[in-house]
């Protein structure tokens, strides 16, 4: 059976956008989906079959895939991209089963939202924009059934090209630097405290804290080789979580100290010990918990910000790594994911003294022009309100990334709701000592993507030869 096929039309910059826009989608709209779940080729579904419903657990539902025509996903601005939907069921259905299809513009809005009957012939949705930036389309078993089964595939269009959505506040800088000097007017209360239980014969581990802003404790491991030398320096932020941060072995600090022969240094946003019992973290940030969505705390201005000490921290970090007598005094690297790698752009925005960057699918970009139908809308508080807007500019990786003079290597998922602004942040670091990596069938989970294990292991054999 010959595939049916469906054009989007080009879009002729936001107004197209906007016409596209006011025209109501089919049926009811989709809730919000969960960003970087399912990833490309395939994502199993139910759907209602013959003698009953199909439940997830049966195991029998249908197999959606979504296969872009060009497998590294990029295109010019003004190119066709073409999406191929596949559905296969492996037993007779109802009559009427279907598929909803939504394709959407990252940082614009809805394109179309429409259902589509399923038969054994493929779907194909054909997508433009009119402009430098990403086009993603997820396809559902039905518009009541968990966002969480879709498939879903992008298009970056002359990604090199897009630039910041907002204009930076402009007192950006002058905010850090006063931020810096009260930092400065308190006292360390640095303690160091071997921890022989997460250390071998090779990598020292030791429990780090200090004072940061607003009267509040910063904490992180050290992980040092021991055999006497110097050291390049890291320090790593993890992905947005209430938890302990693991250490020893099993722990990922160790084992950038043990791979690369660093200083590694793993810091928690927390004033929390690090290695509490996992039910302690888990009360802390359930619905009612004090720390739910902790990113959303303190959004009235940037001086409240739940940010603001856990950066003041960074900062003091990188002065206590750059004391350290088995420092190199030359190498200092910052890495993170996901709230990690908004933190990176942070400190090599700020401090100088950070040699090289990598940032990987960096969070909280360009949240002051969330739209109702952005797959991050669920997660972030008050999107629209100008407090909130004002606020979260000061926090906006896109912004330090002007000042970035590390060597930098920015990983993005193409499929990461996130990455329109983590590309206009790469694209506003200004120099060319800058790389790029997207993964065309990667979400913001990017465990397992051999893109971004190779590009930086890569990265890091050469900032460290």
């Amino acid at each position: 059976m010959s595939p049916k096929l469906i054009r989007i039309a080009a879009l002729a910059g936001l107004a197209g956008v906007a016409a596209l826009l006011a025209q109501p989608p089919v049926g009811a709209q989709l809730p919000a989906g969960r960003v970087g779940a399912s990833p490309v080729p395939t994502a199993t579904t139910p759907v209602p079959a013959e003698g009953g419903p199909v439940t997830a657990e049966s195991g029998d539902g249908p197999l959606i895939t979504i296969t872009a025509d060009r497998s590294d996903g990029m295109y010019e601005v003004g190119d066709k991209a073409k999406f191929t939907i596949e559905v296969k069921y492996p037993r007779p259905v109802a009559a009427g089963a279907r598929i909803t299809v939504r394709m959407m513009s990252l940082g614009a809005g809805i394109l179309k939202d429409f259902d589509h009957h399923t038969t054994d012939a493929p779907l194909v949705v054909e997508g433009s924009l009119a402009q430098p930036g990403v086009l993603m389309i997820h396809a559902v078993p039905d518009r009541n059934r968990p966002m969480q089964f879709r498939a879903e595939a992008a298009a970056g269009f002359a990604i090199r090209e897009i630039r910041p959505a907002q204009t930076a506040p402009d007192d950006f800088m002058a905010f850090w630097l006063e931020q810096r000097g009260l930092l400065a007017r308190i006292p360390t209360g640095l303690t160091v405290t071997p921890e022989e239980k997460y250390s071998d014969e090779s990598i020292l581990n030791l429990r780090v804290s200090f004072n940061t802003l607003e009267g509040k404790r910063f904490h992180g491991w050290l992980d040092r080789p021991r055999k006497p030398g110097k050291y390049p320096a890291l320090i790593r932020v993890l992905g947005g979580a209430v938890m302990a941060i693991p250490a020893g072995p099993t722990g990922g600090g160790y084992s950038f100290a043990k791979r690369y022969g660093c200083l590694s240094f793993t810091a928690s946003v927390h004033d929390l010990p690090l290695d509490n019992p996992n039910e302690f973290y888990r009360r802390l940030e359930t619905r009612e918990g004090p720390l739910h969505q902790y990113w959303n705390h303190g959004l009235e201005s940037p001086a409240t910000h739940f940010y603001r000490s856990v950066i003041a921290g960074l900062l003091r970090a990188i002065d206590f790594l750059t004391a350290q007598e088995d420092w190199d005094g030359r190498t200092l690297i910052v890495l993170g994911g996901s709230q990690g790698g908004a933190a990176a752009y942070w400190m090599a925005g700020l401090d100088s003294r950070v040699t090289a960057m990598v940032a990987k699918v960096p969070a909280f970009t360009e949240l002051g022009v969330l739209s109702t139908a952005d797959p991050r809308v669920r997660y972030f508080k008050d999107p629209d309100t100008p407090d909130t807007i004002r606020s979260r500019a000061y926090y906006d990786p896109v912004f330090f990334a002007r000042y970035v003079q590390a060597n930098s290597l920015v990983i993005e998922g193409l499929m990461d709701g996130n990455i329109r602004g983590g590309i206009a942040a790469f694209n506003s670091i200004p120099h060319e000592r800058k790389r790029l990596a997207i993964d065309p069938k990667a979400g913001h989970t990017m465990r397992d993507s051999k893109i971004l294990n190779t590009a930086q292991d890569e990265f890091f054999r050469e900032i460290l030869k």
